[in-house]
């Protein structure tokens, strides 16, 4: 496994079971797919269509879904902004906004985060990059 901050996961892998995608008050899809270490499988896992900030929920994948070192993980929100007369930002408030993927999975890993942001320039200084401590030079996640 690279040396990277993903190496929470074994090498015997993880089982996804469930999942809560996360967006703010313009999100209007959300998708999370999955891609295998050498490039050659891939997968939707999950999916939201309708996205509605005002109901979330944690759904269970239909079928398990083992990750193993190496496979990556991406995802995808639609944006939707008819009646913004402003630029939107990325970050915490809903006003802003955010694009995330929550797994429930097993067996349990001594980790509490694991994530990356887009390929744009931080400031390490900055209060997202503080409490989440992303990665900026990848815009997708690999495991």
């Amino acid at each position: 496994m690279s040396n990277s901050i993903y190496q929470w996961i074994p090498d015997d892998g993880v089982t996804v079971f469930g999942y809560l995608l996360h967006s703010h008050l313009l999100g209007a899809k959300v998708k999370l797919d999955w891609y295998s270490k050498d490039g050659r499988q891939s997968e939707v896992l999950a999916e939201d269509n309708s996205y509605d900030f005002n109901y979330q929920e944690n759904r269970l994948l239909p079928v398990p879904k083992k990750l193993l070192p190496g496979d990556t993980l991406k995802v995808t929100c639609t944006y939707t902004d008819t009646s913004r007369n402003r630029f939107t930002y990325g970050g915490e408030p809903s006003t802003e906004e955010m694009c995330l993927a929550f797994l429930h999975y097993y067996p349990k890993q001594h980790v509490n985060t694991c994530g990356s942001y887009t390929g744009i320039s931080i400031n390490q200084d900055d209060p997202i990059y503080q409490r989440w401590g992303f990665n900026t030079s990848r815009s997708i996640l690999t495991i």
